[in-house]
């Protein structure tokens, strides 16, 4: 799920580039707002984004209590 989160370091290293092949969905919604001034689409996509980041902590908070027991 951090992996869903980086935005520095594609940022600081190419900028999403070439050809957008470094660009990860937090910089697609990062110029979605203030690159294309599309603010709902990216709002939108923010909140897609939490909820897989929720989901994935939640199947991985699963998997290790079950490996407790």
């Amino acid at each position: 799920s951090g992996g869903l989160q980086a935005y520095a370091e594609p940022m600081i290293m190419t900028k999403g580039g070439p050809g957008n092949a470094s660009k990860t969905f937090l910089l697609y919604i990062v110029d979605t707002a203030f690159k294309f001034n599309r603010y709902g689409l990216a709002a939108s996509l923010s909140v897609t984004l939490f909820i897989l980041i929720l989901l994935i902590t939640i199947i991985q908070k699963r998997v290790v209590l079950r490996g407790e027991k």
